[in-house]
C-alpha cells in the first residue's frame, strides 16, 4: 500500500524502503502525500465546483473542511450524496481519483472463499509480496468486517504474499447491534454480543474450534483496566506446507485521558487505542502488516503510522481485499462513500503532519532541557544574601497590571495538577504532619495555567520515552500561612538543621536557616510563599490509578535527600561537583531538565533550593534583574488577603 510517493506521482513505495522511521521521515511522508492529494483533489474539485476553488488556502490544514463541504460529504455541503452519483462524468472523476490515490485497484484476483462459498471480495491482482513481518494486525470492525479482514490475512499468508506466524486481532468490548450480527451471519460468520466476541467467532468460523488461553496485558496508555487477551493456535496450508499460526484477540480498554468533542467520556476504545494495546506483543524496530477492507485500507494505514510507527518505532504496510463490485463497467459503486473516505484520510494526513512536526519540536526541547547546563549560581546566592530581595518595588497598580496584581488564587486540583502540602503529611522537617496544615495547595491563577501547560508538554510520548514512564509535575508547597512561615523560620528549620548537623555552631545554624527559609512576611515585604507566586515542585511518575496526593517512591531522581539542609540542595550542585557515577549523571540530567523546563515558562529558581521556583513575586524579580544586569523588572504579586 502507498506510504511514500516515488518520482511518479501515481506510484508508491512502502515506507520500509526508506532509511528511517523518525518523526522527520513521518513529516516528509505526510507532506509528500498531501501534495499528491492536493493535486488530485483540485482536479476533482475543478470539475465539481470550479467557482469555489478560489476560496481554498495554500495550507492543507485550512483546506480540509472546505474540500469536505465542496464535495458534499457527511454533515452537508454543496452537493448531496445523490447529486454526486448522477452523471457518468462524476463517476469517472471519482473513480480516477480513487485509483490515483490508491483507494481502489482496477484488477482483482479470484474471489476469496469461505466454507465452500465465494464472497464478493478479492485481493488486488497486482499485490506485491510484502515478505517477512512480525505480525499481521486485524483491526476489529462491525458485522462481517472481522471475518473478511481475517480471511484476507489468511489468504495473503497462504498465497505467499506475507511471511508470518502471528496474527493479532485488535478490538474492544463494544456491544454489537442486531443488524450487524445479521450481516455477519449472512456471510457465514458467527455472530455474538460484542465486537471482541465477533472476532472470536470469525476466527472459529474460518479455522474451526480454537482452544483459547485467557490472560491480560498491561495497557501502554492511561487506563484503570488491563487488556483482555485470548490466544490460540491453528494450522493452515501455505506454499511451503502446513504452518501453525498464533492468533491473539485483544480487547482494549478506553484511554482514561481521552474525551469526546463534546467533553463526554467515550463509550468504546478507538482504533488507536486498540492498536496501542498490541504494543506489548511487538518488538520495536520491527515491521507489521495491517489488513483492512476496501476503501477503509488507507485509513487503517494512517492509524498504523500514527501509533505503531510514531509511538512504537514499528514499520507499517497495509493491504486488504476489495469489493469486487466496487468498480464495474468503468463506473464506481457508492461514489459518495469513496469520496468520504478520501477526504477523511486527507484530513488525517494533515493532522499527522502537524503531529510529526510537534514531535520533532518536542525532541528538540527535550534535548535542549537535558543537555543545557544550569548556570553557576555562586554569585547569585551571595547577592541574594548580601543585598536581599524584599525591597524590590512592585509594578504600578493600574490597568492590566492592576488586574494581574489582584489575580485570584486557585486550587491546584481545579487545573488537574497533582500536589499535597509537604507539611500536611509525615515529613523530614517536622517528623510528623502538622495538624493545622491542609493538604490542598493554592497558587495564583497564572501560575496554575503555566503548570497546566507544562503538564501538557510532559504528556507527550517523547517525554514518556525519555524518562521511561509517564511523568507530571507535583507541587509540594504553594501559598503558606504567616503562622506556618513564622514557625518554620523561628523553630522548625533551625531544629532540623541541628538534627542533621550536630557540629554546627548556633551562628552557622541561623546563617544556614536564612539561606533556605525566608523571614516571615511584613505588610510590604512578603515572603515568597505568602504571594501565591512561589511553588516547591518536583517531577513524578504518574501513579495508576491517578491521585493528586503524595505517593511514595514516585519522584524522578534529583539527587535529593529529604531533610538535607546542605549545599546539595543548590540547583547547580551537580554542575559544580562533576558527576562520575551513573546515578549522578542521571541526576544532573534530571535537574537540568526541570530547571530548563520551568525557566522556559517564565519561572526563576531559588539559587539555594533546586525545587523552589517563583513567578511574579519579589524573589522572581530579583533573579530576573540579576540575570539581565539591570533593575528593569518589578514584582507583580504581593501578599495575598488569604
Amino acid at each position: 500500500m502507498s506510504l511514500v510517493t516515488s518520482e511518479r506521482s501515481d506510484r508508491y513505495c512502502p515506507i520500509s524502503e526508506t532509511s528511517s522511521v523518525s518523526p522527520e521521515t513521518m513529516r516528509d511522508v505526510a507532506a509528500a502525500k498531501l501534495q499528491l492529494y492536493e493535486e488530485t483533489l483540485h482536479d476533482l474539485l475543478n470539475q465539481q465546483s470550479p467557482d469555489q476553488l478560489s476560496g481554498l488556502y495554500d495550507m492543507p490544514s485550512y483546506d480540509a473542511p472546505f474540500v469536505r463541504d465542496m464535495l458534499g460529504l457527511r454533515g452537508g455541503g454543496v452537493k448531496d450524496f445523490s447529486d454526486i452519483a448522477k452523471t457518468s462524468t462524476d463517476h469517472t472523476a471519482i473513480r480516477n481519483t480513487a485509483l490515483n490515490l490508491g483507494f481502489l485497484h482496477e484488477e482483482l484476483g479470484d474471489k476469496l472463499e469461505h466454507s465452500g462459498r465465494q464472497l464478493d471480495v478479492a485481493l488486488p491482482r497486482d499485490m506485491q509480496p510484502i515478505g517477512d513481518v512480525s505480525a499481521i494486525i486485524v483491526p476489529g470492525g462491525a458485522g462481517a468486517t472481522n471475518g473478511i479482514r481475517l480471511l484476507g490475512a489468511l489468504a495473503a499468508i497462504q498465497e505467499g504474499k506475507i511471511n508470518t506466524s502471528e496474527i493479532i486481532l485488535t478490538t474492544c468490548d463494544r456491544p454489537t447491534t442486531e443488524a450487524e450480527r445479521k450481516r455477519a451471519e449472512a456471510q457465514g460468520f458467527k455472530s455474538d454480543a460484542t465486537e471482541f466476541e465477533l472476532c472470536l467467532g470469525a476466527a472459529a468460523s474460518l479455522l474451526g474450534d480454537i482452544s483459547w488461553e485467557e490472560s491480560t496485558l498491561p495497557t501502554p496508555y492511561e487506563s484503570n483496566d488491563l487488556t483482555k487477551v485470548h490466544q490460540g493456535w491453528a494450522r493452515i496450508s501455505t506454499p511451503h506446507g502446513t504452518q501453525i499460526i498464533s492468533l491473539s484477540v485483544l480487547s482494549a480498554p478506553i484511554d482514561s485521558n481521552r474525551t469526546m468533542s463534546d467533553g463526554s467520556k467515550p463509550r468504546r476504545a478507538n482504533t488507536q487505542e486498540t492498536f496501542r494495546a498490541a504494543f506489548p506483543l511487538l518488538d520495536e524496530g520491527g515491521k507489521i502488516a495491517i489488513v483492512s477492507y476496501d476503501t477503509w485500507i488507507p485509513y487503517q494505514e494512517l492509524a498504523g503510522l500514527d501509533t505503531f510507527l510514531l509511538e512504537n518505532n514499528t514499520d507499517v504496510v497495509a493491504f486488504g481485499p476489495q469489493k469486487t463490485e466496487r468498480l464495474t463497467g468503468g463506473s464506481i459503486q457508492q461514489p459518495e462513500q469513496v469520496i468520504d473516505e478520501i477526504v477523511k484520510v486527507y484530513t488525517y494526513y494533515v493532522n499527522l503532519l502537524v503531529k510529526a512536526e510537534t514531535r520533532i519540536e518536542n525532541q528538540r526541547r527535550i534535548q535542549q532541557y537535558a543537555e543545557t547546563a544550569i548556570p553557576d549560581m555562586t554569585e547569585l546566592r551571595d547577592a541574594k544574601m548580601r543585598i536581599g530581595y524584599r525591597d524590590i518595588p512592585f509594578a504600578a497598580s493600574s490597568g492590566l497590571l492592576h488586574e494581574l496584581r489582584q489575580e485570584p488564587l486557585v486550587d491546584l486540583a481545579s487545573h488537574g495538577i497533582a500536589g499535597q502540602s509537604y507539611y500536611s503529611r509525615r515529613n523530614a522537617t517536622t517528623g510528623a504532619r502538622v495538624p493545622s496544615v491542609n493538604k490542598s495547595i493554592y497558587i495564583r491563577e497564572s501560575v496554575a495555567r503555566k503548570l497546566a501547560d507544562i503538564n501538557t508538554f510532559l504528556q507527550s510520548p517523547e517525554v514518556t520515552k525519555f524518562f521511561g514512564s509517564a511523568v507530571e509535575v507535583y507541587v509540594e508547597e504553594g501559598l503558606r500561612s504567616t503562622d506556618m512561615q513564622s514557625s518554620l523560620y523561628h523553630q522548625l528549620i533551625p531544629n532540623s538543621i541541628r538534627r542533621h548537623n550536630s557540629d554546627l555552631q548556633e551562628d552557622d545554624i541561623y546563617k544556614r536557616r536564612d539561606e533556605i527559609i525566608a523571614k516571615p512576611s511584613t505588610a510590604n515585604n512578603p515572603s515568597p510563599h505568602a504571594t501565591g507566586g512561589a511553588i516547591d515542585i518536583r517531577l513524578r511518575a504518574k501513579p495508576s490509578p491517578w491521585t493528586p496526593d503524595f505517593v511514595a517512591d514516585s519522584f524522578i531522581d534529583m539527587g535529593h535527600v529529604d531533610g538535607d539542609t546542605g549545599p546539595r540542595n543548590n540547583p547547580d550542585y551537580f554542575e559544580q561537583a562533576t558527576p562520575l557515577a551513573d546515578e549522578d549523571i542521571t541526576t544532573q540530567r534530571n535537574r537540568r531538565f526541570l530547571y530548563n523546563l520551568l525557566t522556559a515558562y517564565g519561572f526563576t529558581v531559588n539559587p539555594h533550593e533546586w525545587w523552589h521556583f517563583d513567578y511574579g513575586n519579589q524573589l522572581w524579580a530579583f533573579v530576573r534583574n540579576y540575570q539581565l544586569g539591570e533593575k528593569a523588572v518589578q514584582a507583580l504579586f504581593g501578599a495575598t488577603d488569604n
